[in-house]
């Protein structure tokens, strides 16, 4: 969950190679709260994984947000994911991440990067 580095995404630079998986963007976010549950847990924390923390841009307040909605309803209520989608930074983490950027970056996508 690393985003490309600048040295890849500058004009002229060396060719690189690079994989992605593309999921349903749908799937992906299902995924991430559903991970998110798990990491966070529903009955106390299991404390914060690399992935979801520094690795995906989380400031210690927006991790914390993250954890207050994930935690705060059933794995299977359709309003938690509802609630998690309105988390600044949660949609677009693949173009951001594509465009250099952290996962969680709250600032919109910009029209020159979709």
């Amino acid at each position: 969950h690393e985003p490309l580095p600048p040295l890849v995404l500058r004009p002229g630079a060396v060719a690189f190679r690079v994989v992605t998986v593309v999921r349903e963007p749908r799937q992906r976010l299902l995924s991430t709260f559903r991970f998110l549950q798990q990491v966070f847990g529903t009955n106390g924390t299991k404390g914060c994984w690399g992935c979801c923390c520094a690795g995906w841009g989380l400031s210690a307040a927006l991790r914390t947000t993250y954890f207050r909605t994930v935690r705060a309803f059933p794995r299977d209520a359709p309003e938690g994911l509802r609630a998690f989608l309105q988390i600044p930074g949660v949609t677009g983490c693949q173009t951001k991440m594509v465009m250099g950027r952290a996962c969680a970056d709250p600032s919109p996508i910009a029209a020159n990067e979709s």
